[in-house]
C-alpha cells in the first residue's frame, strides 16, 4: 500500500511546538518479530506548515503501531489478535483480569495479550476453547470459582449461561462445516491449499455485510468464491478454505447452508409465493483488523467490482469464468481453474 492521506486533525506539533493543524497518513512497514520480516500497516502524522513536510510518530502512536505489527503476526500464524481477545472478554463481560482468572492464569496476563505480548500457542488455544464454546467457557469458570467473589461469580455465571443459549446454533453449525470438509483435506485443489478456516469465513461474511446494505445468500456466496479465487491468482492459495461446487446458480461452498447459521441474518418470505430469503446482517462488532493487508486489498476490490450487482447480476458473471465453464454441475471446482478468474 502506498502513502495514504487518511484525515487531518488538530494537534500539538512537535516541529512548531504549537497546535495546528497536521495530515494523519498510512503506509505499508516492514518490521522483525520473532526472527520473521512482518508487513503491517504504520500509521504517521505530516507537519506540512513549512516548505518541507516533516513526519513524526508520537510515543502513544507507536505503541498503537507496534500493536498493529504483532497483530499482523498473530493473523499470519492464526493467533487471536489482540481485537479479537478485547472482543472475545468483553463477550462474557469481563476484566482483563477477570479473563485471566477465568482461563486460570496470573492477573496480568491477558492484559500483557491485548496492549504488548505476543500469547504462546498453548495459552492461544485455550481461549479459542473459551471463544468457540460458550459451555467451556462455563466449565472454566466453574472450575476456578474460588477465584471470584460468590456475587461477581454469579453475575458472570448469568452472562456465560446467556451465550451459551445463544451460540448452541453457530457451535453445531461450525462442527458440520469441519465434518463436510474432513474429505477434502489435503486436497489442494479442492482447497485451494488452504487450512479449513471458519473464523475467517464469517468474518469475509460479516466484512461484505458491513459494505452491502441488502446482502442476501445468493450474491454473498459469489463474493466468498471471489474473494478466494482472487487471493489464490494473486499469492497462489485460497483465503478460507472453503471447497466450492458447481450450481445452477454459479460456485456454491458445498456448506452453504450451514454458513449462514454463523452470522445474524433475516429471513424475508415472499407474500405470494411464500419462498424464503435470507438477508445477512451487519454486526455491530465487527472489525476489519482481523485480516491482513492483502487480505483487506482483496475484500476491497471484490467488494468495488461487485457492491452494485444484484444476486442475479453477480451470478451471470460467475457463469462465464473459466471456473463455471469448464465444469459440470455439483462438481467440485479445482482452484486451479478458480485461480484464472478474470481481472478486475
Amino acid at each position: 500500500m502506498n502513502d495514504t492521506l487518511i484525515d487531518r486533525v488538530m494537534m500539538e506539533c512537535p516541529m512548531c511546538d504549537e497546535e495546528h493543524l497536521v495530515e494523519k497518513w498510512v503506509r505499508t512497514s516492514k518490521v522483525t518479530i520473532k526472527g520473521e520480516s512482518v508487513e503491517y500497516l504504520e500509521t504517521y502524522y505530516k507537519c506540512t506548515e513549512d516548505d518541507e513536510s516533516f513526519v513524526f510518530i508520537p510515543a502513544k502512536l507507536m505503541n498503537e503501531n507496534l500493536l498493529v505489527a504483532r497483530d499482523a503476526y498473530r493473523s499470519a500464524h492464526g493467533l487471536l489478535t489482540s481485537q479479537e481477545i478485547v472482543q472475545l472478554r468483553k463477550r462474557y463481560g469481563l476484566t482483563q483480569k477477570e479473563f485471566a482468572l477465568l482461563l486460570g492464569w496470573g492477573e496480568i496476563t491477558v492484559t500483557r495479550y491485548e496492549t504488548k505480548q505476543i500469547q504462546d500457542e498453548t495459552h492461544d488455544n485455550l481461549m479459542k476453547v473459551a471463544r468457540d464454546n460458550a459451555l467451556e467457557a462455563r466449565n472454566l469458570l466453574v472450575r476456578n470459582r474460588a477465584s471470584f467473589e460468590s456475587a461477581r461469580y454469579e453475575e458472570i455465571l448469568e452472562v456465560i449461561n446467556n451465550e451459551v443459549e445463544r451460540t448452541s446454533v453457530v457451535y453445531f453449525a461450525k462442527q458440520k462445516i469441519k465434518a463436510r470438509h474432513i474429505a477434502y483435506q489435503g486436497n489442494k485443489e479442492a482447497t485451494g491449499g488452504a487450512r479449513l478456516d471458519i473464523d475467517k469465513v464469517r468474518n469475509m461474511m460479516l466484512f461484505f455485510a458491513s459494505k452491502c446494505q441488502n446482502l442476501y445468500k445468493v450474491k454473498l456466496m459469489k463474493l466468498l468464491w471471489f474473494a478466494d479465487a482472487l487471493f489464490c491468482q494473486r499469492y497462489n492459495t485460497s483465503m478460507s478454505g472453503l471447497v466450492y461446487q458447481h450450481m445452477p446458480m454459479g460456485a456454491l461452498p458445498i456448506v452453504h447452508n450451514d454458513l449462514m447459521e454463523l452470522v445474524p441474518v433475516e429471513t424475508i418470505v415472499d407474500d405470494y409465493s411464500q419462498l424464503e430469503s435470507y438477508r445477512v446482517l451487519p454486526c455491530p462488532d465487527f472489525s476489519e483488523d482481523v485480516f491482513s493487508t492483502d487480505e483487506r486489498d482483496v475484500l476491497y476490490a471484490v467488494m468495488r467490482k461487485f457492491k452494485s450487482y444484484t444476486g442475479k447480476e453477480i451470478a451471470n458473471y460467475m457463469h462465464e469464468e473459466v471456473a463455471y465453464t469448464q465444469t459440470k454441475n455439483r462438481e467440485i471446482i479445482p482452484f486451479s481453474l478458480a485461480k484464472k478468474v478474470r481481472p478486475f
